[in-house]
């Protein structure tokens, strides 16, 4: 049985981060990871494993639901699973749009976009920056390393 690989990597900062140094830092940290045994977890009758790593200011959950008896959804994006096909499903708040990327079938691909929300706390207004990069691969079986071992083909959404 196949199975659906997504590993979610978010990164946040506020305005007092906007520096090229924490840019620096920013950009030096991975882009991909092993799939974390403290993170990871099954989904969808076990057709997917989900790994959430980095960031998470706000304590915010990634949506995850099943569209119908062949499609699923994680954050922006959506699987047909009889076809391995990915796409962005849009970005309001970003102005993002929606797009076909590819297939995931044997086949890594990463998709990075950026965003900002408005946050209130201790009673003051700021912007919260989030860079979501997602990894996504169909493989015959459980590999925790496929992301690290692989190359992507690479899509920046803006």
């Amino acid at each position: 049985m196949s199975l659906y690989l997504f590993q979610v990597i978010t990164r946040q900062w506020d305005k007092s981060q906007l520096s090229e140094q924490h840019q620096a830092e920013r950009t030096a940290q991975a882009d991909r990871l092993p799939l974390s045994r403290e993170h990871a977890f099954y989904a969808f009758d076990k057709q997917c494993v989900i790994d959430r790593q980095g960031d998470n200011v706000m304590n915010n959950s990634i949506e995850q639901r099943q569209i119908d008896a062949d499609t699923i959804q994680i954050d922006c994006f959506q699987i047909t699973l009889s076809e391995a096909k990915l796409s962005f499903i849009g970005l309001d708040e970003a102005e993002l749009e929606p797009c076909q990327i590819g297939s995931v079938e044997n086949n890594f691909i990463q998709c990075q976009y950026q965003w900002r929300q408005h946050v209130y706390e201790g009673g003051f207004f700021y912007w919260l920056y989030e860079q979501r990069i997602i990894n996504v691969i169909k493989v015959a079986e459980l590999n925790e390393t496929v992301f690290v071992d692989n190359h992507p083909e690479v899509f920046i959404l803006s």
